[in-house]
This record gives C-alpha cells, structure tokens and sequence, in this order.
C-alpha cells in the first residue's frame, strides 16, 4: 500500500513538473555573430545550443565552434545563461545574466559577465544589458511575430533598434548621444517541422555599412 501512495505521490509531481517545464536544443549555423549591435565573428560558427525552463527559471548553453576544414574545428565562444521572470497582466519582467566566453579573446577580458533586465508583453519588448568587463551598456527595442501556415510550417519576423555605449551614464541629453552608438535591423527564418533558415540583417551607427547574415538550425523540443 505504501508502494502504491508513493508511486501515485511520485507520478503527480512528475505531471506537475512536466505541466511547467519545457525544454529545446538546437544544432545549426549562423553566417555573422552580433553582440551588443556590432558584428563580432565573420568566420562563421557551428552553433549549439540548449535551454531549460521551469516554471519562470530559465538556464541555457551555448557553443559556437569553427569549421576551419573538414578536419579541423575551433572552439570560438560558449555562452551561459540564467533568468527569473515576473509575470503580470500588463507587462512581464525578466532579470538574469549572461556569460560569455571566448576561446581565444586577445587582449579582451576572457569571460564576459552581462546581467539584464527585459520588460514586455506579446510581440514587444525591450531589454537593458551591461557588460561588467567591457563597461558597454546596451538598450535595445525588439517588435517579434510569428505567423504558422498550416500545422508545420511557419515564418518569423523580427525588427529591432538599439544603442551601445561605453562609460554610458544615464540619463542623457540629446545633444549628448553619439548616434553613431546606434544600430537597427531586422531579420526572418522560415521553419518546417523541426528546421529553420532565414538571415539577419544589421544596420551600425555609421549608416554605410550594412551587413547580411545567413543562419539554419535543427531544433528539438523535450
């Protein structure tokens, strides 16, 4: 009788962990690496990637790798990630950190601390970040819709702006924002079933550069 209390005691809360918790890993492709609105890796980069959530803890991983040859590859970066977000009716809020590390960083700091903090609802939302090593402070505004066609197909759209600066202390006059700190772009992936493509497309504060980035996945869901 014991056995059978426990087993049933065990089975609700598998249920109940199950109803909260949702997982995916994706192994892909992306053509161009952006941080903080710059285009930090052109080389291109093998990328795999896994995120974890319950209820509103969220933990994830990721590994970009170089493909120098068919038998040779390089460690780029690997990336770290854990947040908390409060739900509300009018506007959720989601406060966590980031951690990236690079392979082979120069002169840079080798790990990278970013804590965030983003605010939206639906499609909207807008996120702070800073890097602690860097002193870069990051605001940046993102609209996101994706539309299905049929039960396995779908498109997802994506259009962003934002602004990066060193030293930045806020708040700011106008006169004193360097609106070459700026950037916007966008981007769009097509997925069937468990496969994506589509590209990103960034704009710098210089307004004459404008750069094109190919990207693919295989993402899985548990």
């Amino acid at each position: 009788m014991n056995k059978l209390i426990k087993l049933t005691l065990l089975a609700i809360l598998t249920a109940s962990v199950s109803a909260f918790a949702a997982g995916t890993l994706s192994v892909g492709y992306q053509e161009k690496g952006i941080d903080f609105g710059k285009v930090t890796d052109t080389k291109g980069s093998a990328v795999t990637a896994v995120d974890y959530s319950i209820g509103s803890f969220n933990v994830g991983a990721s590994a970009n790798t170089h493909l120098n040859g068919i038998d040779s590859v390089d460690l780029y970066q690997v990336k770290f990630l854990g947040d908390y977000t409060f739900f509300s009716t009018l506007a959720d809020v989601k406060v966590g950190t980031e951690y990236s590390m690079k392979n082979h960083p120069g002169k840079d700091s080798n790990g990278h601390f970013r804590p965030f903090v983003a605010v939206g609802k639906g499609p909207l939302s807008v996120t702070g970040r800073y890097d602690v090593e860097s002193d870069l402070s990051n605001l940046e505004a993102k609209f996101s819709q994706a539309v299905k066609f049929g039960k396995n197909c779908g498109l997802t759209g994506a259009v962003f702006a934002g602004y990066t600066d060193a030293n930045d202390a806020l708040p700011r006059t106008v006169k004193e924002i360097k609106y070459t700190n700026a950037y916007y772009g966008g981007s769009l992936d097509a997925s069937w079933k468990v496969l994506s493509a589509g590209f990103v497309v960034l704009q710098d504060g210089n307004l004459d550069k404008t750069t094109v980035g190919l990207r693919s996945a295989v993402t899985l869901k548990f």
